[in-house]
C-alpha cells in the first residue's frame, strides 16, 4: 500500500474512532476540548471550504450578510458594476 493510502486509512480511522467514541460517551467535540482553530490550521481553509461546499457556506453566512459585506468593503458603485457586468443586455432595466 503506498504512503499516500496509509496515511488516507489512518486520518479515516482516527476520525471514525473520535466519532464513535464521542456518540459512546455522548460527548460533544466541544466537551472535550477539540481546538477547531488548529484543525483548520491543519487542513487548510481552501480545504475546510471545499469540505464545506459553497453554495452551504453562502447559506451558512447568509445571502444578505454577504451583500452587506460587499457594500461595506467594496462600497456600493463597485457592486453595481459588477451586477452590470454580469447582467445580459436584453434583461437589463429599459432594455426593450
Amino acid at each position: 500500500m503506498p504512503l499516500r493510502a496509509d496515511l488516507q486509512w489512518l486520518q479515516e480511522l482516527h476520525v471514525e474512532q473520535l466519532r464513535e467514541v464521542l456518540e459512546m460517551k455522548q460527548l460533544t467535540p466541544d466537551q472535550i476540548g477539540l481546538d477547531y482553530e488548529a484543525l483548520l490550521a491543519l487542513i487548510g481553509k481552501e480545504r475546510a471550504l471545499t469540505l464545506i461546499g459553497k453554495e452551504e457556506a453562502l447559506d451558512l453566512i447568509g445571502k444578505e450578510a454577504i451583500l452587506e459585506d460587499l457594500l461595506r468593503r467594496q462600497g456600493e458603485q463597485w457592486l453595481r458594476e459588477q451586477l452590470e457586468r454580469r447582467t445580459p443586455p436584453s434583461a437589463a432595466p429599459g432594455a426593450s
